[in-house]
């Protein structure tokens, strides 16, 4: 099917805010600055602060993954807030979504790593970013947050 990456525009977050079902995945997926329920006119300007740029994956014209990335410190770039719809999950669209983001984050930005977060019962992204290259960093990590890094 046909997969393309592009910015995000304000037509996407009905439907991004419609993969989030209760204030436990939201809380997983965006932490604790955006509230449940989602509103897709407030979740816009939430989700474009700091420097934070937002990426949304097309397939057949409808998206079915959003991301983003910001610079967190000098010399990293963060991705976070990934998520693909549920509906189209365990088709590498998320795969292909950080490997996006990483790519463009790292080139914009001219940093040398890639960060991210990730809940540590979330098993299957966690699996996916370690087969990314991304590494657990222990001593930036929670007990409810995974703490991740690639070179």
């Amino acid at each position: 099917m046909d997969r393309q990456i592009r910015r995000t525009v304000a037509a996407d977050y009905p439907e991004i805010c419609s993969w989030i079902p209760d204030a436990t995945v939201c809380r997983q997926w965006a932490g604790p600055a955006i509230a449940f329920p989602l509103q897709s006119d407030l979740i816009a300007t939430e989700l474009v602060k700091e420097g934070q740029r937002s990426f949304s994956v097309l397939e057949g014209g409808r998206v079915v993954g959003f991301g983003q990335f910001w610079v967190i410190e000098p010399g990293a770039v963060h991705i976070g807030r990934v998520i693909v719809s549920p509906h189209c999950r365990g088709r590498g669209i998320g795969r292909y979504l950080v490997q996006a983001l990483v790519m463009e984050g790292l080139s914009s930005t001219g940093a040398g790593r890639a960060t991210l977060r990730v809940a540590c019962g979330n098993d299957r992204a966690r699996a996916l970013y370690a087969s990314m290259g991304f590494e657990a960093v222990p001593e930036r990590s929670t007990p409810d947050v995974l703490f991740m890094q690639r070179p």
